[in-house]
């Protein structure tokens, strides 16, 4: 459960509480104890951020359960906003832009640069 808390932690900080809280509040009761009440309240705080999309929604092409499988599979997806993707791409965009400024629009020189050369032209 402690995974859980460093994805949100990471995405979020702060919106699950620090470890030491999560661990008291959720990863000993709810195993531990089985505490319904505890459960239902993380399942209230991440609903949001949750998408349930059932397999034949999703893979129209497949079938809808794996070879000698009897039950039916769900799946989840985390949804949030400035994920690492997003801040990987934002800052390639910006590094882009720079060049670009620097090299005066010039953009067949700046796509054939490697990334030492670019340094030394920034350096």
């Amino acid at each position: 459960m402690l995974d859980l808390w460093s994805i949100f932690d990471f995405l979020m900080p702060g919106y699950l509480g620090g470890a030491r809280e999560f661990h008291d509040h959720y990863e000993v009761p709810i195993p531990r104890d089985r505490n319904a009440a505890v459960q239902a309240r993380l399942a209230r705080r991440l609903r949001p951020f949750l998408l349930r999309r059932l397999k034949r929604e999703v893979a129209t092409d497949l079938p809808e359960n794996r070879i000698g499988q009897k039950r039916m599979v769900t799946s989840y997806k985390l949804i949030s906003r400035g994920t690492v993707e997003e801040k990987i791409l934002n800052q390639q965009n910006r590094k882009r832009a720079s060049l670009q400024l620097v090299l005066g629009g010039e953009e067949q020189f700046a796509e054939s640069l490697s990334w030492d050369e670019m340094l030394e032209l920034i350096a």
